[in-house]
């Protein structure tokens, strides 16, 4: 589903990434971990498009998302779920219209649908009571529910999340982990998380990926990361 070959991006002459390969099977969860300022943000924009790689190419079900010119990106986006690391839902609107409002720009959907569809979502993250509150009336793991909500209510069948529990306490994290997982996995999400919550990461995901210096210094599942003589690598998971 998603192939990364040769990705690399620099920023004032410092290499954020450098030359990495990875591949997403249809329907699987990868972690990326690391510390702050490792570029997992930045690689997650180049997978949906909003940063353009100096060389490298990212491939999401066929589609060579590097490539595209604006018009083409508009129409791609459309098909990936993306939760935001501050949530970014639209403080003016409920959540039932934060919900509503992709669907809208989607078009092809009555008002009805689009209604049933949004409290689909709604009971989906335990927030069927919350559709008439304002971000500002929620806490902080009820906009994550929400904005997870939101990036998935289109029927993305890609979700990328950029560090869900960050702010959250242990409980609301774990929390948010176990739905990411839930609903990617019922909904058939290809999903990636970039974060630095090791806890969290091996709770949801199939398989994990440190990055560090620009590259991925190891890929495999928590008993491989665990078993890692590399210094880094065990500095960072205790």
């Amino acid at each position: 589903m998603i192939r990364v070959r040769g990705l690399s991006k620099s920023f004032n002459g410092q290499k954020v990434l450098d030359a990495i390969d990875f591949d997403v099977a249809t329907g699987e969860i990868v972690a990326v971990l690391g510390p702050s300022g490792t570029g997992k943000s930045v690689l997650l924009l180049h997978l949906i498009g909003l940063m353009t790689p100096d060389s490298g190419e990212v491939d999401i079900d066929g589609v060579q998302v590097s490539r595209l010119p604006e018009h083409a990106l508009l129409k791609f986006r459309r098909n990936v779920g993306y939760l935001f690391q501050d949530s970014a839902l639209y403080d003016f609107m409920t959540v039932e219209e934060n919900l509503a409002f992709p669907l809208r720009e989607h078009g092809g959907l009555k008002a009805a649908e689009i209604k049933s569809k949004v409290r689909e979502f709604l009971e989906m993250v335990d927030m069927a009571d919350a559709g008439m509150k304002y971000p500002s009336q929620l806490s902080g793991g009820m906009r994550k529910r929400a904005a997870l909500a939101r990036a998935m209510v289109t029927g993305s069948k890609v979700l990328l999340c950029d560090e869900p529990t960050s702010g959250l306490d242990p409980i609301r994290s774990r929390d948010i982990s176990f739905l990411i997982k839930g609903l990617s996995k019922k909904l058939g999400c290809t999903t990636v998380i970039t974060t630095h919550d090791v806890k969290n990461a091996f709770r949801c995901a199939d398989r994990a990926m440190v990055l560090h210096e620009g590259r991925i210094v190891i890929d495999g599942v928590e008993q491989k990361l665990r078993a890692s003589t590399d210094p880094f690598v065990k500095e960072f998971l205790e």
